[in-house]
């Protein structure tokens, strides 16, 4: 098993989450798109927004929860 594999396995078990913001989501569809592949952009994005332990945030510059 690989790095990734591993990493994503733990995540769907629970034992941690991730958050991504909007950007993320952005940046990751930009290639796929730009190559006309909507098909592969429709699978990031199914990933990405409905994957157990993955959560997509906004970010804004007066977010309180971003503040230390």
């Amino acid at each position: 098993m690989d790095v990734t594999d591993a990493f994503f396995e733990a995540m769907f078990r629970g034992e941690f989450s991730v958050v991504i913001s909007v950007l993320t989501i952005t940046e990751v569809l930009v290639y796929p798109l730009r190559q006309g592949n909507t098909e592969l952009a429709q699978q990031y994005r199914e990933i990405l927004f409905n994957s157990q332990g993955l959560t997509a945030i906004e970010v804004f510059p007066d977010n309180k929860s971003f503040q230390r």
